[in-house]
């Protein structure tokens, strides 16, 4: 039969009673037997449907739940709604004036209790509503709402769902409605569990990678700095005793010694020292050319020094005792392979390894070995046994007046070649080796431990080898030197400049400031004026290549350039010249540029008293100036190289 609000009623006159009562001219119809009996067509009993209809009312009640689903919404009775949903609305009013009648039967309640709870109340249809929606974002997105979303409907959905956590906290969110969020949205109480166990994976793999805890210091890796982050949260929540213990558990599950990663570095390193002892079948080395090894040797020898010293847990000594019995002895076996190794790279090469460029990483290995042996046997650490070793191994392997003379001999070459002085930071491992031998030198010769005969040499060989800043200046300015002789002229820091004549040209620079100064010693001042008269003047440098330019002219000509040649080198010349003769009527001109141009330009300043300059077309015939001074006489002026 048909719904209940299509068939026609009429209302008693009792407030809230809505019973419905078939018309007088609907055809008779027969009692319907129900478990009470059978109730004939008038006599409604409390509860008891006046007509059953059930397939039709789920119908309705499957569009209401289909309309909830879809609008998110409850049904509106309104004149600009649909006649469908219009209908539902009419339909829901009906179901609840039945239900304060009394006239709803009880397996209708029921059911529409459990499909759409809150229907009761017309704002708990709003309520169903809105679960339905915070249901769909779930299935959708795999998340629920975020309250920090850019959508507004989402951050609504969210603080619906935040609403319900409150109400259900404090005891005040309805049976139905917490049966209905138990039943349709999982784990709804803390949707953070979903994402945490995501980030926690995302850990755990990150470890099983990378062999490492994630870091907050991994700049180019945000990836890597949230998950360091999150770890570093979860540590703080176990500190202040915030983390629940279910989630501490899996923690400890998924990434062992989260709450110490350094406990858990030291783990993951003895875990890959055992791995490594395994593979090779023996201790790593702490000078090997595989990083790897190197970092294990290292690591090692930290952990005896460590036991030695009493400073080594009990329980890490245990592991290693476990998985690296021979950890806790010395490196004998290690040393004496070392031994030979060095053994048979002299009787293959007739001589000592050395750690240059060229040099392969066996070689290098084998001389960086040596070196910390000589090393040992200076502080008086190496061990009876060893040294012992070494001197019926190697013959005057501890030869240190001899190692000494080599280490000097190669410093004094590199300088001579004009290299620069020796930097400790150096790329070039024999640059390195030199910068500590010169300043263990300086050291020993602070403390009063240098020999005196040493001292003499680095004192004869290398002048000013104590002040390392001194080396350097000298060098810098024999570099200066040099590039003067080359190109005839003091370096310049123009733009079109090299990066070497840039280089010299800011040094220099440097040098006439601290002059000007006061800061400048005098035993520098003295070396650059016997050897650079004109450093001081930049200006003086490019007057002297001109006026030299100047002397050649004449030395070529017999005579003095001409302003207002047709020939464009005198006419250049001659206008240079001219400029230097209006400085001098001036009195502008500075005598050093007054005596050098007397000395190589007789007659410069237009007095008659030099050759008089002939017409450009005359042929040019040299002639020399009686009294004429050429470069090169010793007359004491600036010299161009």
């Amino acid at each position: 039969m048909g719904d209940d609000s299509s068939a026609p009623t009429q209302y008693a006159s009792g407030p809230g009673l809505a019973v419905a009562r078939p018309r007088h001219d609907a055809p008779p119809t027969r009692g319907i037997s129900t478990p009470h009996g059978v109730v004939r067509p008038g006599a409604a009993r409390h509860g008891v449907a006046l007509h059953d209809g059930d397939a039709e009312w789920e119908a309705r009640v499957s569009r209401l739940r289909e309309h909830l689903a879809t609008s998110g919404r409850p049904p509106r009775d309104a004149a600009n709604a649909p006649e469908a949903e219009r209908a539902t609305a009419r339909w829901l009013k009906r179901q609840r004036e039945l239900l304060r009648a009394g006239a709803l039967p009880e397996r209708r309640l029921r059911h529409l209790d459990s499909v759409v709870p809150g229907w009761r109340d017309p704002r708990g249809t709003d309520w169903h509503g809105t679960a339905v929606a915070v249901g769909l974002h779930l299935a959708e997105t795999g998340a629920y709402p975020s309250p920090s979303a850019p959508d507004a409907a989402e951050r609504r959905l969210a603080t619906w769902l935040r609403t319900q956590r409150r109400a259900e906290a404090s005891g005040r969110l309805a049976p139905d409605r917490l049966a209905w969020l138990e039943l349709n949205l999982p784990s709804w109480r803390r949707p953070a569990d979903e994402g945490w166990d995501d980030t926690l994976a995302a850990v755990a793999g990150f470890i099983a990678e990378t062999g490492r805890f994630p870091r907050e210091a991994a700049q180019e890796e945000p990836s890597e700095r949230r998950l360091a982050g999150w770890l570093r949260r979860q540590r703080e929540a176990a500190a202040d005793d915030r983390l629940d213990d279910e989630r501490r558990r899996a923690l400890d599950d998924a990434v062992p010694g989260w709450l110490d990663p350094a406990a858990a570095r030291w783990t993951r390193t003895a875990r890959r020292l055992a791995g490594w002892v395994a593979a090779h079948d023996r201790l790593p080395a702490k000078h090997a050319a595989d990083p790897l090894e190197r970092r294990l040797g290292e690591w090692l020898a930290g952990q005896r020094r460590l036991a030695a010293a009493g400073s080594l847990p009990a329980a890490r000594a245990a592991r290693l005792d476990r998985s690296v019995p021979s950890w806790r002895e010395r490196p004998d076996a290690a040393w004496r392979r070392r031994l030979d190794e060095l053994v048979a790279f002299i009787a293959e090469t007739g001589r000592a390894p050395a750690r240059t460029t060229d040099a392969g990483d066996d070689e290098r290995r084998a001389a960086a070995w040596l070196a910390e042996q000589r090393t040992a046997a200076r502080a008086g650490s190496l061990s009876a046994a060893r040294r012992a070793a070494l001197d019926a191994a190697v013959v005057g392997w501890f030869d240190d007046e001899r190692e000494w003379r080599q280490q000097a001999d190669r410093l004094a070459s590199r300088l001579a070649l004009g290299a620069a002085a020796p930097a400790s930071r150096a790329e070039d491992p024999e640059e390195r080796s030199l910068a500590r031998w010169l300043q263990r030198q300086r050291s020993l010769a602070g403390t009063g431990e240098l020999d005196e005969s040493r001292e003499r040499w680095l004192d004869r060989q290398l002048p000013g080898w104590r002040d390392h800043r001194l080396n350097a200046w000298e060098h810098t300015a024999a570099r200066l030197l040099a590039f003067r002789a080359e190109h005839g002229r003091l370096p310049a820091r123009g733009a079109g400049a090299t990066a070497l004549e840039l280089e010299l040209g800011v040094w220099l620079n440097n040098q006439r400031s601290a002059a000007r100064r006061g800061g400048l010693s005098p035993a520098r001042e003295r070396w650059l004026d016997a050897r650079i008269p004109e450093w001081r003047d930049p200006r003086l440098a490019s007057w002297l290549r001109r006026a030299a330019e100047l002397a050649a002219y004449v030395a070529e000509r017999g005579r003095l350039p001409y302003e207002r040649s047709t020939v464009e080198r005198s006419r250049r010349l001659g206008t240079w010249l001219q400029t230097q003769r209006r400085a001098h009527r001036d009195g502008t001109l500075d005598a050093t540029r007054i005596a050098w141009l007397d000395a190589n330009a007789p007659g410069w300043a237009g007095q008659g008293s030099g050759p008089r300059p002939m017409p450009p077309s005359e042929p040019a015939t040299p002639q020399r100036v009686p009294g004429e001074r050429r470069l090169g006489d010793d007359d004491g002026l600036p010299r161009i190289a």
